[in-house]
């Protein structure tokens, strides 16, 4: 699978949890919320 193929996979699943966030229960979305917060300060991080 080429790189652009797995990054559109990859986008289009977040899109499908995006979709679904609504519906989601609590504890999905403070999980997926951490995980955004993880991933923006992540950017942050100095790197060597």
């Amino acid at each position: 699978m080429e790189v652009r193929e797995e990054v559109l996979d990859i986008l289009n699943k977040v899109w499908t949890k995006l979709q679904n966030l609504p519906q989601a229960n609590s504890l999905e979305l403070g999980a997926f919320f951490i995980i955004i917060l993880f991933v923006g300060e992540s950017r942050h991080i100095p790197r060597p």
